[in-house]
């Protein structure tokens, strides 16, 4: 399969209010006072470490189309039904990748399918240009996320970057 479509990462406001339960979540001061921090005032300096626990959405660099649920898989479509994916940490800059229906996106071959077990399948390991401002996420057997405009979130056996999404 020839898959041309580069997936980006959206740290966009709207995008990680959906994720956090109350659109805010809070931060101790030093002298002991929660204060709200809501999405927007939160700066994010990217890394392979600084998606932890963040909420963003997958979005095709080429085609600008986002990854989006469909039918235990994951398809390609319009921003307005973009999935949320959770990154939650296995180890130092490795992830499951969870959608906002607490399915994991998790290999089976060149397929990516929702799956409510964790599994190696399921972990992903973040890289980072620095120099390009994108990431790679790729599984235990050296196959990187892709999206496929027909066949939906797949694998593919060159990187494909993920860079932060500004819209």
């Amino acid at each position: 399969m020839n898959v041309k479509s580069l997936l980006a990462l959206s740290a966009t406001a709207a995008l990680l209010s959906a994720c956090l339960s109350s659109g805010e979540s809070t931060t101790t001061t030093t002298s002991g006072a929660s204060q709200p921090v809501t999405p927007s005032e939160t700066p994010l300096q990217l890394s392979e470490f600084s998606v932890a626990n963040g909420c963003f959405g997958l979005q095709s660099t080429f085609s600008r189309q986002f990854v989006q649920p469909a039918a235990a898989r994951y398809a390609a479509g319009p921003a307005t039904e973009a999935e949320n994916f959770t990154m939650r940490p296995t180890e130092l800059g490795k992830y499951l990748i969870y959608g906002s229906d607490r399915q994991m996106i998790t290999a089976q071959g060149n397929t990516l399918v929702a799956s409510a077990e964790p599994t190696d399948a399921a972990v992903w390991q973040a890289s980072f240009d620095k120099n390009k401002n994108q990431f790679s996420f790729a599984d235990a057997t050296g196959r990187f996320l892709a999206l496929d405009e027909t066949a939906g979130l797949t694998t593919a056996a060159e990187p494909n970057e993920l860079a932060p999404n500004s819209n």
